[in-house]
């Protein structure tokens, strides 16, 4: 086990990502643990954990896009936009599949929707969640949400299934909810499973539960190393002596003109210098306004 990588858990149904995060530090012994984006209680799936100097890679990974596997039920309204809210039947009539594949083919793309009022956006300091839970008055937020693929994949009234691919900040909670509006009829999330998340899949995932073993969890296809993550990051060499530079804080003249060559041409932003013979990752850098190549983080692991 590396005490700097990522590793990739599946999550169960029931758990906070909080309680998730906890029981990987308390299986692997380790404080240092964050993870690239939170899950529903609800929400299954995949949760990508960034354990000691990858935690400093988390704000980077958290930008990747991500896919979902949305089961929901239609004829349906809460208060959560899921089934673990206040339920109510509508009593209106389900319209026909043809009518559903037409409205969720107009639910890709930009679209402005309104965020949950159970969710862990802020307004005035205080989460949506805790002012919904007191009954104090918010003002209804809306974010613009980027859904780039939709995908019907199975229709037995009144469920239905649809895969989603979305940026980061996209509610699928409010996504069903707006198409439920649409439908006329309602509609509420049943299952959600998260199948992609940072560029890497759930199917190679740990499922981690109260249960799992370090050991298990140690021999596990699960970890990737950290010099595996951001792939499509360039890459700017480093010699040794240059790798102690940069870990003071300082990136020579020639490794900057490097940077700034490597990050214009290929039309980036961020980029990684990396030890040559060790391969290790010495840090990020960035190319700022004034054209000025930026040290954003130094790793030393």
């Amino acid at each position: 086990m590396k005490s700097s990588a990522l590793l990739l858990v599946d999550k169960p149904s029931g758990p906070t990502s909080h309680d998730l995060v906890y029981w990987a530090r308390k299986v692997l012994g380790l404080k240092a643990i964050g993870h690239t984006g939170t899950l529903d209680p609800l929400a299954s799936g995949l949760m990508v954990l960034v354990l000691g100097e990858a935690t400093k890679l988390s704000q980077y990974l958290m930008e990747g896009e991500k896919e979902y596997e949305v089961l929901f039920e239609l004829g349906k309204i809460s208060n959560t936009y899921d089934r673990e809210g206040e339920l109510h039947a509508t009593e209106i009539s389900i319209p026909d599949l043809s009518i559903i594949k037409t409205e969720i083919l107009k639910f890709k793309g930009l679209l402005n929707l309104k965020v949950p009022a159970f969710s862990a956006v802020k307004v005035d300091g205080q989460s949506l969640m805790e002012r919904a839970r007191k009954n104090i008055e918010t003002p209804d937020v809306f974010r613009d949400m980027d859904f780039y693929e939709v995908e019907l994949l199975q229709y037995t009234c009144p469920f239905v299934k649809v895969r989603l691919k979305c940026s980061k900040g996209a509610y699928v909670r409010s996504w069903v909810h707006e198409l439920g509006v649409a439908l006329g009829c309602g509609a509420i999330v049943s299952e959600l499973r998260r199948t992609l998340n940072s560029g890497f899949h759930v199917a190679k995932a740990y499922p981690l539960t109260r249960d799992s073993k370090k050991e298990d969890i140690q021999i596990s296809q699960s970890w990737i190393p950290i010099e595996q993550s951001l792939l499509d990051w360039p890459r700017i060499p480093l010699t040794d002596g240059d790798m102690k530079s940069v870990r003071n804080g300082q990136i020579p003249s020639p490794v900057a003109l490097q940077a700034y060559k490597t990050l214009t041409e290929k039309n980036k932003n961020m980029a990684f210098l990396q030890c040559q013979q060790s391969q290790k990752l010495a840090c990020i850098v960035s190319l700022a306004q004034d054209s000025q190549v930026r040290l954003n983080r130094v790793f030393t692991y």
